[in-house]
């Protein structure tokens, strides 16, 4: 380990630079020093890489909501396939992010609801003035349908 490391005050280090912050604990813990690791910032960083993981999975839940809404109620035969793409891109993302955290697959409810009334307003805005009346204020679509790889509402 890099002495220079070791020597500096690990909470400044951590409001410096992030990252050589990181490199100093990896090197303090694989060397069993943990009477001089971070652990207060070394808490709130694992709390804030899951937040970030469940967030991620959120965002393209929204892209595929919105997306699933605007195949849903437009009549415009011309994005649709730009549509159908996104949401494949976006399940896609979601179903990677679940396959390396299972633990999150329990929330999909909860998140579902969370993130339906921004997916609405984004489709709204999305779609032409007479189509945004047709946005439903509940989901048209269930969740396991919103992930199923082979739904498309209006084909």
């Amino acid at each position: 380990m890099n002495e220079h490391v070791a020597l500096r005050p690990m909470a400044d280090s951590y409001t410096v630079d992030v990252h050589a912050w990181t490199q100093a604990q990896v090197e303090l813990l694989r060397a069993s020093r943990f009477d001089l690791v971070d652990v207060e910032n070394i808490i709130e960083e694992i709390e804030s890489l899951g937040n970030e993981i469940e967030h991620a999975i959120e965002s393209h839940l929204v892209v595929a909501l919105e997306h699933l809404i605007k195949l849903a109620v437009s009549a415009d035969r011309n994005p649709r396939r730009l549509w159908q793409t996104s949401v494949a891109n976006a399940r896609g993302q979601i179903e990677r992010r679940l396959r390396k955290n299972p633990s999150l697959r329990r929330k999909l409810p909860a998140m579902f609801a969370d993130v339906w009334p921004d997916a609405r307003r984004q489709a709204r805005l999305g779609l032409r003035e007479a189509e945004e009346s047709f946005v439903p204020t509940n989901p048209p679509f269930t969740l396991a349908e919103a992930l199923d790889p082979d739904f498309f509402p209006g084909d």
